[in-house]
C-alpha cells in the first residue's frame, strides 16, 4: 500500500503544471552551446552521407491500405504540383522564418534568440536524420506508382514524410521553449505552429507525394524531437529535484 501510494504521489507531481519561470531564469536559459552546435552539424553531416551511399532502389513496402487508399481518394487535388509547392513554401520558407521571429519576440537579445535558433536546428536536424535512414530502410512506395525498378530510389521514399518531420519538429520546438520560459504568448504560438505544420501535411498527401500514414508519422517523430531535444538541451530548466510528498517521494521538474 506504500508503494502505490507513493507512485500516486509521483505521478500527481509529474502531472503538475510547471511555475512560470523568473524574468532571470528566462533569460538564461541553459544551453550546452557547442554540444548542440556539434551535434547539430554532426547529424547534417552524416545525414547527408546516409543519402549519398544508401540508395535503396527496392521496393520494400509495394502494396498499401485501405485507409491510405480512401485519405488518397479524399484528398488528392486534380493539380498536384500545387499543392506539393504550397507544401515546399510553408515547411521550407514560412515555418523556418516565423520560428525565428518568435525566438526573437520571446528572447528580445541576440545570445537567448541565438540559442533558441541552435535549439531548434537540432531538433531539425536529427528529425532529418532519422527520416533519412527511414526513408532508405522501409523502402515504402509512393502513391500512384507502379513498383518498377529502376525508377530511383526517391519513388520508395515514402515512409515517412520528411517535410511533415521537418515542419513539426520546428514548430514544436520553439513552442517548447516559449512553454519552458513561461511566455504567455505560448498558447498562440501552439496553435498558429501546429495549423501551419499540419497544413503541411495535409498538402504532401493533396499533393500526391504521400499516403496519409507516411504524414502522420513524420509528425509524429517531428513532434518527438521538438519536445525532447529542448527540454535535454535545457535542462528541463530548473533541473530534477526528488521532494518528500504524502505518503513518500515526488519528483519535480
Amino acid at each position: 500500500m506504500r508503494a502505490f501510494r507513493s507512485a500516486v504521489a509521483l505521478v500527481a507531481a509529474l502531472a503538475l503544471p510547471l511555475p512560470p519561470a523568473r524574468a532571470d531564469e528566462a533569460a538564461d536559459l541553459r544551453v550546452d552551446t557547442w554540444r548542440a552546435a556539434g551535434t547539430t552539424v554532426g547529424a547534417l553531416v552524416l545525414g547527408g552521407i546516409v543519402a549519398a551511399n544508401w540508395k535503396n532502389d527496392d521496393c520494400e513496402i509495394c502494396g498499401t491500405n485501405s485507409f491510405d487508399e480512401h485519405a488518397r481518394d479524399a484528398l488528392k487535388w486534380s493539380h498536384p504540383a500545387d499543392a506539393q509547392h504550397a507544401s515546399d513554401v510553408i515547411a521550407k520558407v514560412a515555418i523556418p522564418t516565423l520560428a525565428a521571429v518568435d525566438a526573437w519576440r520571446s528572447t528580445s537579445s541576440w545570445g537567448n534568440f541565438g540559442r533558441d535558433v541552435l535549439v531548434v536546428a537540432e531538433a531539425a536536424a536529427l528529425t532529418d536524420l532519422t527520416t533519412t535512414v527511414a526513408k532508405s530502410g522501409f523502402g515504402r512506395l509512393r502513391p500512384g506508382l507502379p513498383a518498377t525498378p529502376g525508377q530511383g530510389s526517391g519513388a520508395y521514399h515514402s515512409l515517412w514524410s520528411g517535410h511533415s518531420s521537418l515542419a513539426f519538429s520546428i514548430v514544436v520546438a520553439q513552442a517548447t521553449q516559449d512553454t519552458m520560459r513561461g511566455d504567455p504568448a505560448a498558447p498562440w504560438v501552439w496553435a498558429v505552429g501546429l495549423t501551419l505544420a499540419t497544413s503541411v501535411a495535409y498538402f504532401r498527401v493533396a499533393g500526391d507525394a504521400h499516403w496519409l500514414t507516411d504524414v502522420l508519422a513524420g509528425a509524429a517523430v517531428g513532434s518527438a524531437f521538438g519536445v525532447g531535444v529542448p527540454l535535454l538541451e535545457k535542462r528541463l530548466v530548473r533541473g530534477v529535484t526528488i521532494a518528500p510528498a504524502p505518503g513518500g517521494f515526488a519528483l519535480r521538474f
